[in-house]
């Protein structure tokens, strides 16, 4: 008999780690009255200017907010933070969802959902602006910075064998300025902007990849999902629109 109950005691506990949901539900959010989003800062998808974040995901946290219909509370984790979410481990204590110009993949989506896109990008390389990199041909050997744990970091190993990994995209910036690296893979969305803005950088004529940026969230919030999904496609060609046009 004892070993009988052993049996189904172990049984049970295994169901219950497999049925088990991490994450606010959309009511839980309404009735808390506030959704908890991380951001990583990421000029012009989250920066702060005059005291006040800005940027095309701080406004889509925004409007999501507003559609639920509570308080929006933004923290500012970082990147390495944010992965959190695509790690089966993570029980989304700190947070409900997650932005961070968060590429959609397979295999993040197996451990996570995510929204709709409401971004499309790709990779490109950015280098300085007096150097003699001129194709992405002539990059193999040489110093490339990426980010770490992302998709930046998988292209950039097809580059070279000298990867030089970074915690954010602005580090990555210093690095090739100060000779630390001599180009960087990163979203092409973010780098056309760069570009724009400091002549001291610029982009070799080549995307790597297609991409969509997304919403993270925990896995069977369904009703969530479904919300966010709507307040994605309503908003997101105005938002290009206004950041990138």
């Amino acid at each position: 008999m004892r070993k009988v109950l052993s049996v189904l005691c172990v049984v049970f506990l295994s169901l219950l780690m497999v049925s088990q949901v991490y994450g606010a539900t959309l009511k839980e959010i309404q009735d808390r009255g506030v959704i908890k989003v991380a951001l990583d800062v990421t000029e012009p998808f989250c920066y702060e200017e005059e005291g006040q974040l800005k940027g095309l995901e701080v406004d889509m946290a925004n409007a999501i907010a507003e559609a639920i219909g509570v308080k929006l509370e933004i923290s500012l984790p970082g990147w390495e933070n944010i992965t959190k979410a695509w790690d089966p481990n993570y029980d989304w204590s700190d947070f409900d969802i997650a932005m961070g110009a968060i590429t959609i993949t397979e295999e993040r989506a197996k451990v996570c959902d995510f929204s709709d896109w409401y971004f499309m990008s790709g990779q490109m390389v950015i280098v300085p602006k007096d150097s003699s990199i001129q194709s992405p041909d002539q990059l193999k050997g040489r110093k490339v910075a990426a980010l770490k744990a992302s998709v930046c970091e998988d292209v950039a190993s097809q580059l070279t064998d000298q990867i030089v990994l970074v915690s954010s995209v602005d580090e990555g910036y210093e690095k090739l300025l100060n000779g630390e690296a001599d180009a960087m893979v990163y979203d092409g969305g973010f780098l056309q902007y760069k570009v724009k803005k400091d002549p001291r950088f610029r982009l070799l004529d080549e995307n790597f990849t297609r991409e969509r940026y997304g919403v993270a969230m925990p896995k069977n919030t369904s009703e969530l999902k479904a919300v966010i999904d709507e307040v994605v496609k309503k908003n997101r060609k105005e938002l290009f629109e206004k950041w990138f046009k």
